[in-house]
């Protein structure tokens, strides 16, 4: 399929994939039922031929694969070019927020203890520089304690890149969704649509 430029495979086993490293791919959606880590990180490796022959065309990624955040944030900086990520997840802690710092352009700080920091003062370039859209899909709603940690970080990760970024979060499937905005100053909405923005000031 020498032209081939969408390709979906969704599968337990992703093996196949490795035989697919001569397309000139745009879009690649991918999913796996494994249920833990390990199983998924062998399916994420599956990829490697696929996402590193497609690094300078893919703009658009779908994946739901459980793995390690380090497995899929090396996988991530392989692709300069993505411009939408969609990611499948099962719960809010399958990725932490030291994940999602990576999508913030930010000045290393020589007190942090997150292993994706360089060297002090040295400015940090996002992961997936030109990335316009990260929608994150997960199969159940935001604990409490779990809204502490991301819901800032999601509000940093789209300060630092403006209001041309669009971060979407969607829970168990399409029937709840969020849209993670640039801070404002007043709650505002539009009275027809019964649509409203809160802006969170940090």
């Amino acid at each position: 399929m020498p032209v081939c430029t969408n390709l979906e495979y969704h599968a337990n086993h992703l093996e196949l994939l490795r035989h697919f490293h001569h397309l000139p791919l745009d879009l690649l959606c991918v999913s796996s039922g494994q249920w833990n880590v390990i199983r998924g990180n062998w399916q994420l490796v599956a990829m490697g031929p696929i996402i590193i022959a497609s690094a300078q065309s893919l703009t658009n990624l779908v994946l739901k694969v459980q793995c390690s955040e380090q497995l899929l944030a090396y996988m991530l900086s392989l692709l300069p070019v993505l411009y939408s990520l969609r990611l499948g997840l099962a719960c809010p802690q399958a990725l932490s927020e030291v994940f999602f710092w990576a999508f913030t352009a930010t000045r290393a700080n020589e007190d942090s203890s997150c292993e994706m920091v360089g060297p002090p003062g040295q400015v940090i370039e996002p992961l997936c520089g030109d990335l316009e859209e990260l929608h994150l899909s997960y199969k159940r709603w935001i604990r409490c304690t779990e809204k502490r940690a991301l819901i800032p970080v999601f509000s940093d990760i789209v300060l630092s890149w403006g209001k041309d970024f669009s971060l979407d979060l969607s829970f168990d499937g399409p029937k709840l969704s969020w849209t993670v905005q640039v801070p404002v100053g007043r709650l505002h909405g539009d009275p027809d649509d019964q649509e409203f923005i809160v802006g969170i000031s940090s």
